[in-house]
Formats: structure tokens, sequence, C-alpha cells
């Protein structure tokens, strides 16, 4: 696998999971970009997590509470999630990408680590947890 390859595949997740119909309200439900506490995640939306069960397992290296993974594996999707005040979230990433993805070397410095939900808006709003993702260039 390649950073490219996490990229799509971080893509793909997204929006597979998005496509995912509620069945009392006939449509699919965006995929969770910051929560109040990792095991939301594990527990809800509850019609996609009776089909689509995921684990929060430890990254290597950090206390949970600073960085966990999320894996799907009926999806076939794993995405790094870090608290709003990891300010290390660029080399936790790099963490799961050797660890998790089996993706080797340095991270380039073209390549950026986004959460997925503005961090201050996140303690504001008691949301800490943010997922992130790779993306190709700096998001202003």
């Amino acid at each position: 696998m390649t950073i490219v390859d996490v990229m799509n595949q971080e893509r793909a997740a997204l929006l597979g999971e998005s496509m995912i119909k509620d069945p009392i309200w006939g449509q699919g439900l965006l995929p969770y970009a910051a929560v109040t506490e990792p095991s939301v995640i594990a527990r809800t939306p509850t019609f996609l997590r009776a089909m689509h069960p995921v684990t929060l397992e430890t990254l290597a290296g950090r206390e949970r509470g600073m960085a966990f993974v999320q894996v799907c594996p009926s999806l076939k999707y794993r995405f790094l999630w870090v608290h709003a005040d990891n300010n290390d979230y660029r080399q936790d990433y790099v963490t799961f990408l050797r660890e998790v993805h089996k993706v080797h070397g340095d991270l380039p410095p073209q390549i950026h680590v986004d959460h997925l939900y503005n961090r201050d808006r996140a303690k504001q709003m008691q949301t800490p947890f943010i997922r992130v993702v790779l993306v190709p260039q700096a998001i202003i």
C-alpha cells in the first residue's frame, strides 16, 4: 500500500459510509468528523453500527485519550482520530501509516494531515475527538 492508496481508501470509505441509508429516514448520514468521546463512534449511528460494527484500537505508543484507530472490517476501512489538544497528530499519522497500513518512509511535506473539523471549534463544542485524513495539499 502507498500513501496515495491510503488517501483513496479514506475518500472511498467516507463516501461509501455516507451512502448507507438510514432505514427510517431513507437517506444517508454524513460520517462523524468530531465526537464527544470515542465510544460514540462504536455505538452510533445505531442502524449503521448494527450492519457495520467498528472497533477502537489504541495507536501504538500513544494514550487512547490522544489518538486511536477506528476499524470497520465489513467496510474495510481504518481511520485515525486525534484529540483536539494533540499537537503531535502528524507524527501520530506517520505511526498510523506504518503500524496499520504498513506504509514506510517519511510523509512528504506536500501531504497534509487534515482535521475534518476545526480544532478550536471542537473544543468549544465539547467534541474534542476529531477524525484526520491525508490531503494532497494544505486547505486554507
